[in-house]
């Protein structure tokens, strides 16, 4: 698609920013950090190139998409686009750190690790209201504001699912071709992704949300795989065998049975998760199930004891000043 048909009222115009310095790059990006010219605002600048024949990347052409029909206060706003060259520029808000790294820092407290899992759980809602899945929800994701808010980002793998109609506002079927298993975070991607199932729905998501959840309340992944064989070894290992029992659809995974792993009772969550209230493990446990079908929605997981009392972004952004970010 070319850029002018989905670019819409984000246009900017280049003259509005200066580039600052370079703070990330990626395959297909460069991140900078800017400021506005005449609010003097500080913002992130993704430079993104397009294609031979002047159109949108697929995953810039999601992101767009996804960001006009989605709006939350938890999910990153895209302030403007302009183009550049031979390529478009995004324009966010800039942000210094994400969870991963506040959580690499050390243990988050666990009202912090409740206030910060909650506002990513509704920003994760929001896309799933919308009929959009992430497929590529992970703490690295999640960015975190001077002022405590979390901002999920990063919609390149985002993708309408649903009966396969196009979308006033989508990419249009034939553009987006069939689901890839081939998406997510090797530590947070859900075992049908992993074992390479083509029909998946927002359940992958939830499965992230749980390897994050559990990540953010033990300090540490739960399963920090090195390769997805080895990360399917890992997942059995916490949470027992992936068996038919279990009621997962293996059969409908197309890498099921190419392989046999050893039987694993799996552990206790209170092994998995010590020092946290029930609540917590209930919550993990609902979203880590096998079976897309039995897995925990977010609204459900909303709905937990769990998230009671959370924390204000104010407690968050209170303890973020403390860290050595």
């Amino acid at each position: 698609m070319e850029a002018q048909a989905v670019l819409g009222s984000f246009v900017a115009g280049q003259e509005d920013y200066e580039v600052l310095e370079e703070i990330g790059q990626g395959t297909f990006s460069e991140v900078h950090r800017g400021r506005h010219r005449s609010t003097h605002q500080e913002v992130a600048l993704k430079e993104m190139f397009l294609t031979e024949q002047k159109a949108l990347p697929l995953h810039v052409e999601r992101e767009l998409q996804l960001l006009r029909a989605v709006s939350h206060p938890n999910i990153l706003p895209l302030q403007g686009v302009y183009s550049k060259g031979f390529g478009i520029t995004l324009v966010f808000p800039l942000c210094r750190t994400d969870l991963y790294r506040a959580m690499d820092a050390g243990p988050l407290p666990a009202p912090i690790a409740k206030a910060a899992l909650k506002q990513l759980f509704e920003a994760v809602g929001a896309l799933h209201d919308a009929g959009f899945a992430h497929r590529d929800l992970a703490p690295s994701n999640a960015l975190l504001t001077d002022d405590g808010r979390v901002l999920l980002c990063d919609f390149g793998q985002a993708r309408r699912l649903g009966d396969g109609q196009p979308q006033a506002d989508g990419v249009a079927p034939d553009r987006e071709g069939a689901l890839t298993p081939v998406v997510g975070t090797r530590w947070y991607r859900a075992p049908e992704l992993l074992f390479a199932a083509r029909s998946y729905n927002h359940a992958v998501d939830c499965w992230s949300l749980g390897m994050i959840a559990a990540h953010a309340l033990r300090g540490a992944p739960l399963c920090p795989g090195a390769s997805d064989i080895d990360q399917i070894c890992r997942v059995q290992a916490a949470l027992g065998s992936i068996e038919e029992a279990s009621g997962a659809p293996v059969a409908d995974w197309a890498d099921w049975g190419k392989l046999v792993f050893p039987p694993s009772p799996g552990q206790p969550w209170e092994a998995l998760l010590p020092g946290t209230d029930p609540a917590a493990r209930e919550l993990c446990a609902g979203l880590l199930c096998y079976d897309p079908a039995q897995r925990w929605s977010v609204a459900r997981a909303l709905s937990s004891d769990y998230f009671d009392g959370a924390a204000a972004p104010a407690d968050v952004a209170a303890h973020l000043a403390h860290l050595p970010l």
